[in-house]
């Protein structure tokens, strides 16, 4: 099962092929995009980054499975239900 999120991180984060030292970088998650995150890897935390596996869709349009490194609490995992789809002033507030 998978959690929907959103990068609200202002930047942008490389996706690879595995959790491996050298791995293929397979793609980008761009700033505002959804994505799915899938698990987080045992023993997390070391040096202070964080592999996260997710699914997103690559540029060929496919669904596909990676790894993205990130510090625990950036914005990069913001779960989609906290991100307002619009906002509106109501009596002037």
């Amino acid at each position: 099962m998978g959690i929907v999120k959103v990068n609200r991180s202002g930047r942008n984060y490389n996706v690879y092929a595995s959790n491996e030292y050298g791995a293929e970088k397979i793609g980008t998650i761009y700033n505002n995009e959804v994505f799915t995150w899938r698990s987080a890897f045992p023993g997390n935390g070391e040096g202070g980054y964080y592999a996260w596996e997710i699914e997103f869709q690559s540029t060929k349009g496919y669904k596909e499975r990676g790894i993205i490194y990130c510090l625990e609490n950036e914005p990069v995992f913001t779960n989609i239900t906290a991100v307002a789809k619009f906002t509106k002033e109501v009596y002037g507030t």
